[in-house]
């Protein structure tokens, strides 16, 4: 059986630290994920951290007529009227993108049932996973080290269970907080892991307590570098069809199986 990597966690686009910038174009981006042996990625691009609209569009014109390379749409609550979510989706659907991400820190919003109610209704209406994304990028020490770092697992419970049909993707989960990870784990059903952040042992542990589907590889590409969080899953003790689902294939399913 073999094993196809599918990226959650990359990014395009330059940033204002050069070094984060040596690979910030689709085909650099491209060429990198071919060296490294990922078959595709769902990417969002730098600019939507800004300027969200504006850097979906440019995502959208750059990722254009590579397959490989699925739109992951930067998005803020619609409660501000900012737009009409349904509308917005729906363009986002025809113009390819698979998923929305979130940055409640970043957008300094709060990410509670009574302000997400509309963006999340148009998400599940689409079928876009949601990813969200905790980072606080003030802090020089992410996403290299996520040592001490963990999302607002509390949010995340109570938005994943107001909203059970959707289905939520915790980016860069954290090293040290697997007790709030198992939790959230064992009270709900659409909470998924990036396993880019776990320390040893833990991918086995999850598999072996909650099962390999709740699981998503993922890097921050080009930021990190993927071999090593690869090798976490090739190198798992675990069967081979678990690291073929953790590699790629419940991404696939969370994006209703239309990369394929």
């Amino acid at each position: 059986m073999s094993i196809e990597f599918l990226d959650c966690n990359v990014r395009l686009g330059r940033t204002n630290n050069p070094l984060d910038s040596k690979i910030h174009t689709s085909a650099q981006i491209r060429e990198h994920m071919k060296h490294c042996g990922i078959k595709g990625a769902l990417v969002f691009h730098n600019e939507a951290l800004t300027d969200w609209r504006g850097g979906n569009r440019l995502l959208a014109d750059e990722i254009a007529g590579h397959p490989e390379l699925y739109g992951c749409a930067v998005v803020v609550p619609a409660c501000t009227g900012e737009y009409n979510a349904d509308e917005y989706f729906s363009e986002l659907d025809t113009l390819g993108f698979r998923a929305v991400r979130l940055f409640p820190k970043l957008n300094n919003f709060i990410m509670k049932p009574w302000s997400m109610e509309e963006t999340l209704k148009g998400a599940l209406k689409h079928k876009f996973p949601v990813l969200i994304d905790y980072m606080d990028y003030s802090d020089p020490m992410l996403p290299y080290s996520t040592w001490d770092f963990s999302p607002d697992y509390d949010e995340i419970y109570e938005i994943a269970r107001a909203y059970p049909e959707n289905n939520f993707i915790v980016v860069i989960p954290g090293m040290q907080s697997q007790r709030k990870q198992y939790a959230i784990l064992a009270k709900t059903e659409n909470v998924y892991l990036e396993c880019s952040s776990f320390g040893y042992g833990s991918i086995e542990h999850i598999c072996s307590n909650f099962g390999c589907r709740r699981l998503i590889f993922g890097s921050y590409m080009p930021v990190l570098e993927p071999g090593a969080f690869m090798t976490y899953i090739m190198y798992a003790d675990i069967s081979v069809e678990e690291k073929a689902a953790i590699a790629g294939g419940n991404l696939r399913k969370l994006m209703g199986g239309r990369d394929e």
